[in-house]
C-alpha cells in the first residue's frame, strides 16, 4: 500500500521537474499527478489505494506573525513537513506538547499535523528551547510553513 510519504515524494519530484504529468503504477495501485495552471498538483489514486480526491501542491509559506514569544528571539525554524492541520496537544483539552520557553530534547514530540486523516507526530530534530509557536491549534498549515522556532542548545 502506498504511504502518504511516498505520494509526497512523487509530488516533490513533479514540482521540481519540467514534466506536467506523472503516473505511477505498481501491482494494483496507481497514482496520477498532474500540474494545474495555478501550480497546484492534483492527485488521483485507484485500485486498493484509499481515495485521494486531490491534494494541493505545497504553497509558499505565508508570512506569519508570531502568536507567542518573540520571533526575533532567535532559534532555528521548524517547518511543517506537509500540508495538514496543526494540533498542539494529543487530544482536545489535554496538555500541550510544548510551550514557549520550554526546553525540548531531540525526539520530543512538538505537535501533531493531521494529513489525510492520519495523525503525524512532529518530533524535534535537535535539542533546544522553544522560542516561538507561529500557528494556532486547529490551523491549516502548508508544506514548508514555519510552525516553531527552537533555539538549539
Amino acid at each position: 500500500m502506498m504511504l502518504y510519504k511516498d505520494i509526497e515524494k512523487l509530488v516533490k519530484l513533479l514540482e521540481a521537474s519540467q514534466v506536467d504529468e506523472l503516473e505511477w503504477e505498481k501491482n494494483k495501485e496507481r497514482v496520477r499527478l498532474k500540474k494545474t495552471p495555478l501550480g497546484a498538483v492534483a492527485v488521483s489514486a485507484s485500485a486498493s489505494t484509499p481515495a485521494l480526491a486531490s491534494v494541493p501542491a505545497p504553497a509558499p509559506p505565508p508570512v506569519a506573525a508570531p502568536l507567542n514569544g518573540n520571533r526575533n528571539g532567535g532559534g532555528k525554524e521548524v517547518s511543517s513537513p506537509f500540508v495538514g492541520t496543526f494540533y498542539e496537544s494529543p487530544a482536545p483539552g489535554s496538555k500541550k506538547y510544548v510551550q514557549v520557553g520550554q526546553a525540548v530534547n531531540k525526539g520530543d514530540v512538538l505537535c501533531i499535523i493531521e494529513a489525510m486523516k492520519i495523525m503525524n507526530e512532529i518530533e524535534a530534530e535537535f535539542s533546544g528551547k522553544v522560542t516561538d509557536i507561529l500557528v494556532k491549534d486547529g490551523q491549516a498549515v502548508q508544506f514548508g510553513q514555519p510552525i516553531f522556532f527552537v533555539d538549539p542548545s
